[in-house]
């Protein structure tokens, strides 16, 4: 028996035509072993090409393709083709008993040692996963729970349908839900059941299980975002972060879902574009689009040294920007800060396609950077590190007055960097929306401090004192608010404060050291850090918080000048 071959089956245009296959029934000799032999039963199936305007009925199979060895035999058309172990599984529990199946799977349907013919077929994934009756998600055979935690989904899924948390899920009505999810209006009808819902759920969930169906290698794949987003009826199927396994998905995967596609004419392609010319080709034709924010991203240290400091690198872990903007606010799309006015970004050319070149300002150098700032192990009672970085920041305020420079409108306006910049400037709403934080967030500094000393103290006090002077403390925090300026707190994790020379006092990357300068490129949100190059360069270290300079105030300070990052 000869094995497959794509000339079998070949594309007209890989532009436009697209591969289905037919998974046939098992063929089982005798009827009392079905349950056992359908499993183990050879799988077996046609394969065809069809015009994607015209493709009928089928399903598109979103699943994690697992270690890459194709190990596991299949037949097409009574042809060999080896596939992955995962796949097998999953159209071993797919395939019906009695009728054929009609499938688009991406490590069958495309050549994927045909690059050219992979480029082609990439961009048509969107409309794959959008045109299919259903997109059937294969989350791995059956294991810890999960039988059980699927149905408790199923039951939970039907009586929020017929709550009609559909008609929330819109731009318009999803702060509605927000404010229902927050028991806003505690005797609103359509709250109480939403809660009502909501309990019996949480009294029926088996933790272990949900945290182990989390674990399932699904939800890491940086292609479930398009799959599960374009598909018109998703189905999840369980037994009976995002990974990529080419780094060049990371941005592929998510380019059929920007709705900034046309305008930034980043072509898929496999053949001629390495990861590094990708993301470099695909980080400058979004600043050159209006999105300089882009530079929160290149974060530090990368998997990729080769990368110029300005490009982010997709393959690591990137953390969330301090000033992330939740996207269902009410309140509106205007970011939270504007450091550099109402100017759109200016991006000056370069002599080599590996620099940036951008128009800003040069706020100051660094003198000093405190320690790094990470959440305090609070669960095992040691809230030292949560003292030593209030207690740096409030102690930087102070060497910044007594420097004298007027960098701040008024006196009390410098009075209040001291519990502004610890949360960088931003408090959360009922709603979970960001703001700009306001003066209730006084209370929150205060009594956060104060909580915080109180339980160091209590590890040398009597235990008869700890009760007397946890009620007292209770007292004083002012309830909620403390609990929120400390949440708050954790969203300025991997940073570190500073102090400049003139006394500007903020967060900046962890790799902040003095001799840094902070600088406001013209069309970004937010100040950034740098460190001197050679030949006149600068490498982008990441995003900053600085006190007194967030909304533009610079702009009036200092002349524009032009900055090359390496």
């Amino acid at each position: 028996m000869s094995d497959f071959t794509y000339e079998q089956s070949p594309l007209e245009n890989p532009s436009t035509f697209i591969r289905l296959i037919k998974l046939l029934p098992p063929q089982i000799n005798s009827p009392a072993t079905v349950k056992s032999a359908s499993l183990s039963a050879p799988l077996q199936c046609h394969i065809s090409s069809v015009s994607i305007s015209s493709v009928t009925s089928y399903t598109a199979l979103s699943y994690t393709w697992g270690p890459p060895s194709q190990t596991h035999l299949i037949f097409i058309s009574d042809h060999k083709f080896f596939i992955t172990p995962s796949l097998a599984t999953a159209l071993e529990h797919i395939r019906h008993p009695n009728e054929t199946v009609t499938l688009w799977i991406d490590q069958i349907c495309i050549n994927q040692l045909d690059f050219q013919e992979k480029s082609k077929q990439i961009p048509l994934m969107s409309q794959i996963y959008s045109q299919a009756e259903k997109v059937l998600i294969w989350l791995g055979p059956a294991s810890n729970g999960s039988d059980i935690l699927m149905d408790n989904f199923d039951r939970v899924g039907r009586e929020a349908q017929a709550w009609g948390i559909g008609s929330y899920l819109t731009k318009e009505r999803f702060p509605e839900f927000q404010r229902i999810a927050a028991r806003s209006d505690p005797e609103d009808e359509k709250t109480i059941a939403f809660h009502g819902i909501c309990e019996t759920a949480a009294s029926t969930w088996d933790l272990k299980a949900i945290a182990e169906w989390r674990r399932r290698p699904w939800f890491s794949r940086v292609w479930v975002v398009q799959e599960f987003c374009a598909g018109a009826q998703s189905v999840l199927h369980v037994g009976n972060s995002m990974l990529a396994t080419d780094p060049r998905d990371k941005i592929f995967a998510l380019l059929a879902l920007a709705n900034d596609e046309t305008k930034l004419e980043i072509k898929i392609d496999y053949t001629n574009l390495s990861i590094e010319e990708l993301y470099i080709s695909t980080s400058r034709a979004i600043m050159e689009n209006g999105d300089l924010d882009l530079l929160g991203l290149a974060q530090h240290p990368k998997a990729d040294n080769s990368l110029p400091s300005w490009v982010p690198d997709w393959r690591g872990h990137i953390y969330q920007s301090f000033c992330c903007i939740n996207l269902s606010s009410d309140v509106g799309y205007l970011p939270l800060f504007a450091a550099s006015g109402c100017d759109q970004p200016s991006l000056m050319p370069t002599d080599n396609d590996k620099r940036l070149g951008v128009e800003g300002y040069l706020v100051d150098d660094i003198e000093d950077a405190g320690g790094p700032w990470y959440e305090g192990p609070t669960r095992s009672g040691n809230y030292a590190p949560y003292i030593a970085y209030l207690s740096q920041i409030k102690l930087m305020c102070k060497l910044s007055a007594a420097k004298g420079h007027p960098i701040y409108e008024d006196p009390e306006r410098r009075d209040e960097g001291v519990w502004r910049i610890p949360i960088g400037d931003i408090e959360a709403t009922s709603t979970h929306d960001t703001v700009r934080a306001t003066s209730s967030f006084v209370k929150g500094y205060d009594g956060c401090l104060a909580g915080l000393e109180f339980f160091e103290q209590m590890k040398v006090m009597p235990t008869m004192a700890h009760v007397e002077k946890l009620d007292q403390q209770q007292q004083q925090e002012g309830g909620d608010v403390v609990t929120k300026y400390r949440i708050r707190m954790q969203g300025m994790v991997n940073m570190r404060p500073y102090l400049s020379n003139k006394g500007y006092v903020g967060m900046g990357p962890v790799t902040t050291q003095p001799g840094d300068i902070i600088a406001v490129f013209i069309g970004a949100r937010v100040p950034y850090i740098l460190r001197r190059g050679q030949q006149e360069t600068y490498f982008l270290l990441g995003e900053a918080y600085c006190d007194g300079i967030m909304d533009g105030e610079i702009t009036t300070k200092r002349s524009k000048q032009k900055f090359i990052l390496a």
